[in-house]
C-alpha cells in the first residue's frame, strides 16, 4: 500500500511513478471539465477523446473513484493509489515536497 506520509523517504523510482500518476490525474480531471458532453444528453460522461497517453484510462479511474466505497480494499487498478496521491496533493503545503513542488511549479 502506498504511503505519502514522508515523501522524501520514497525511492527515486517510486517518486517518479507517483509524480507521473499525479500528472495523469490532474490532466484527466481538467480534460473532463472541458468536456461538452454529459449524462443529461445521454452521451458518455467521460468526455471527448484526448490524444494524451493514458488520459481515457485516468478519466475512467476518476469516475470510478467518485462512487467507490471499498477504500483500500478496492481491487480496481490505480483506485487506491490515486486516492492516496490526490489526498496528498490537495493537503500538501510543503513548498519543498519531493512529490508536489515540481508539479506545482510547472502549473504556474
Amino acid at each position: 500500500m502506498l504511503s505519502l506520509a514522508n515523501p522524501s523517504a520514497l525511492s527515486p523510482e517510486t517518486k517518479k511513478l507517483v509524480q507521473q500518476q499525479l500528472v495523469f490525474l490532474i490532466h484527466a480531471n481538467a480534460c473532463m471539465k472541458k468536456s461538452t458532453t454529459g449524462t443529461a444528453t445521454g452521451q458518455n460522461p467521460i468526455g471527448p477523446p484526448c490524444d494524451l497517453p493514458h488520459c481515457q484510462n485516468f478519466k475512467h479511474i476518476l469516475g470510478h473513484m467518485k462512487t467507490c466505497r471499498a477504500g483500500p480494499l478496492c481491487s480496481a487498478q490505480y483506485c487506491n493509489s490515486s486516492r492516496v496521491i490526490l489526498k496528498h496533493w490537495t493537503s500538501c503545503t510543503n513548498e519543498s515536497c519531493t512529490i508536489c513542488s515540481t508539479i506545482r511549479h510547472c502549473q504556474t
